[in-house]
């Protein structure tokens, strides 16, 4: 009964082994491509001679096992497909090149960002030669902040390969670029490239974009001050570009970003609007066909108008079954639905698979599906306020439940008062998503529009200041929680048996339980023993900023440049996951280590002999070299490269991310020529000592 009402999840536990296959063990270049087809059709052969043959019943399980290898195949053709075209061996040189926006520009602090498509020449592109994609970054000015999807460029600059991870356990953001087929960046200042006019690939996308800018003008002209804007331009239209960080950090701390990220939430709000404007269209069978094909027209240029995320993706293709599941009035399993437009997504696009929007959008929703309905029955209320809020809670109970393992494992935290938050942010935003949307239709009258805009500003301004007061609770989150990827497997086994066990009450289920317990218990106090052994030295790459840390234990010493002592948060993209891994909060006051001794220029950690070199560094001439073991240099340092080596002597010289190219490079002659170790932190990523 299970396996008969949801196919696609026979389907889906096949297909996706296959992408694992391909991403973990996959050979690179044509040939893996053509042995895949080789396998995809052995299996459908296969397939088709157990499933046809004289002994299919006799042996039925063959069919079984040669279905799941069928789509197993696919997993691995499908994928192999995402990346025919290597790019790995072109040079970077600079060159002139054909290029055209194929996302829409992202406007940061500083550059415009976008996904480019690029062709060595006009006429290239004329032969319909296949472009390569690269992340171009453009130099903030008016004209880059003009840009749109579809903009034609005349570029002039070097195709850069990606950079990996410069920082221990940081983000991997080639890898990141590598799941879209992107291998390579650009950088161009504004006199490095000309506009040709607007030739965009998808007119339905651009059509979609153009709009979505339109509305962000008119949701501006309401009247919103900054903050209010970033949020309704975030809620309305997915466009979270105007986030500052102090409040994007505010609704992290409040567990409120998933209102931010258009997903099924909004799409939802969406469908139960036109559905009732559209309720007069029910009269009859020709009329209710209309209805559902304007419903899913709406519902898609909306998806298409906020960015197609993959949460918005997946929302827009439930309610798509939803519709036409009302037209032939036939009951539809949610979970089948579910798994159903999952299948669909990765069959695209498999590396989709590996994107965490995507990811916890389906656990939030395979969470509410399965767990709401048992949570929300556990109490019972007379009461109608405190049956909504106990529904409201358990919907985020649910949610959370499901999200919590990958929220962890991707963010290392845990906000405490999300259940709290929920009970506001789920009613406010659905009251900022409807009037913003009344807003943006009646824009055009006058008085009303002072009145929605009014409203619009009002909703905006209570939810930023509750969100805001959430950090002035006692223990408003979790940090520095650390959940490697077996990890994650092991809890998701241990809720998913829990959630049986409690709500089924299957005792069986109490030894499985127990033992995963345990695993969890064991990995856990081997983490604490290890952090307890540890002890290291870590020179950080931060772009022209200078940051060290000494670890011994649990404790830390941090050295920094001015700016970062002020505010480390300024860089807890680069360290934030490493200081979760080893179990440290960076300490930036007078030393608490027990084997540290810091002395002007000069550390003595452990056995280890360091010397600073900086623009305030005093060196004190001695008889003979001084003996070292790590020479760390940062920002402009006072002394030559050539005077260094002729008053010290030392296994290795470090230079970090403030020090500029030109130094580096005196550095790197002097170090080469006295047989010295030399270790630049922009080319060799973050220097570690005794720390993994």
């Amino acid at each position: 009964m299970f396996w008969s009402r949801r196919p696609a999840i026979r389907i889906l536990i096949w297909y996706i082994p296959g992408i694992l296959a391909w991403k973990y063990l996959g050979f690179p270049g044509g040939w893996s491509t053509n042995l895949n087809v080789g396998i995809s059709v052995m299996a459908l052969l296969f397939y088709l001679i157990t499933m046809l043959g004289p002994l299919r019943h006799a042996y039925r399980w063959m069919t079984g096992v040669a279905f799941g290898l069928l789509f197993f195949s696919l997993g691995l053709l499908i994928s192999s497909f995402q990346s025919i075209r290597n790019e790995a061996g072109l040079v970077p040189e600079n060159k002139v090149f054909l290029a055209r926006l194929i996302s829409d520009p992202s406007i940061g602090k500083n550059v415009i960002s976008a996904e480019l498509e690029i062709w060595d020449s006009i006429d290239d592109r004329k032969k319909d030669i296949k472009p390569i994609q690269i992340q171009g970054y453009f130099e903030k000015c008016k004209q880059s902040e003009a840009f749109r999807y579809g903009e034609l460029l005349l570029v002039n600059g070097a195709l850069m390969p990606v950079a990996g991870p410069s920082n221990p356990e940081e983000f991997d953001y080639r890898n990141f670029l590598s799941m879209k087929n992107i291998h390579y960046t650009m950088y161009l200042k504004s006199e490095n490239w000309d506009s040709l006019g607007m030739d965009p690939p998808n007119k339905w996308m651009a059509l979609a974009y153009q709009s979505r800018w339109k509305l962000l003008s008119v949701v501006k002209s309401s009247g919103l001050n900054n903050e209010e804007f970033a949020v309704a331009s975030a809620i309305l239209l997915g466009n979270d570009d105007f986030m500052e960080a102090n409040l994007r950090q505010n609704f992290v701390y409040a567990g409120a970003m998933h209102i931010l990220c258009v997903s099924g939430l909004h799409v939802g709000i969406i469908f139960i609007i036109f559905n009732f404007l559209f309720s007069f269209l029910n009269k009859n069978k020709y009329l209710k066909y209309l209805k559902a094909f304007l419903l899913i027209v709406l519902i898609w240029m909306y998806a298409s108008i906020t960015g197609l995320s993959p949460s918005v993706q997946r929302a827009g293709l439930m309610v798509s079954f939803f519709i036409f599941s009302q037209l032939t009035s036939q009951h539809k399993d949610n979970i089948n639905t579910l798994v159903f437009s999952a299948l669909i997504l990765l069959l695209i696009n498999p590396m989709l698979l590996f994107h965490i929007g995507f990811q916890l959008s389906y656990a939030a929703v395979a969470g509410i599906l399965l767990m709401y309905q048992p949570l929300y029955r556990m109490l019972y209320f007379k009461n109608k306020m405190a049956d909504a809020i106990w529904s409201l809670t358990a919907l985020s109970l649910a949610a959370q439940i499901a999200t919590f393992p990958l929220a962890v494992h991707y963010f290392h935290f845990f906000p405490s008062w999300f259940w709290l938050t929920n009970l506001f942010t789920y009613p406010l935003s659905f009251a900022i998503l409807t009037g913003g949307m009344a807003f943006m239709m009646f824009s055009w009258i006058p008085y009303l529009s002072v009145a929605l805009g009014w409203l619009l500003s009002g909703m905006i301004y209570l939810l930023n200041y509750l969100v805001d007061m959430v950090k002035y609770l006692p223990y408003p989150g979790i940090t520095n929680l650390y959940l490697p990827s077996y990890e994650v497997i092991f809890v998701y086994l241990l809720v998913v048996f829990l959630a049986v066990f409690i709500f089924e009450k299957k005792w069986k289920l109490v030894l499985p339980i127990l033992m995963i317990s345990s695993i969890l218990l064991g990995i856990e106090t081997m983490h604490h023993l290890n952090h307890l052994k540890q002890q290291g030295l870590i020179v950080y790459h931060i772009r022209k900023q200078s940051l060290i840390q000494f670890i011994e234990g649990n404790q830390n010493q941090v050295i920094a440049d001015s700016i970062l002592l002020n505010d480390l948060s300024l860089v807890n993209f680069s360290i934030q996951s490493s200081q979760a891994k080893w179990g440290q909060t960076p300490h930036t006051g007078n030393s608490n280590l027990t084997g540290y001794y810091h002395d002007s220029a000069y550390i003595l950690f452990k056995d280890q002999r360091i010397m600073l070199i900086n623009e305030r560094s005093d060196f004190i001439p001695t008889n003979q070299k001084l003996t070292l073991d790590i020479v760390v240099v940062s920002g402009k340092p006072v002394i030559k490269p050539d005077d260094l080596v002729e008053i010290i002597q030392t296994k290795v010289i470090i230079t970090d991310g403030s020090v500029p190219a030109y130094w580096k490079k005196k550095f790197a002659l002097v170090a080469k020529s006295n047989n010295i170790r030399f270790h630049d932190t922009a080319k060799d990523g973050a220097f570690t000592f005794g720390i993994d």
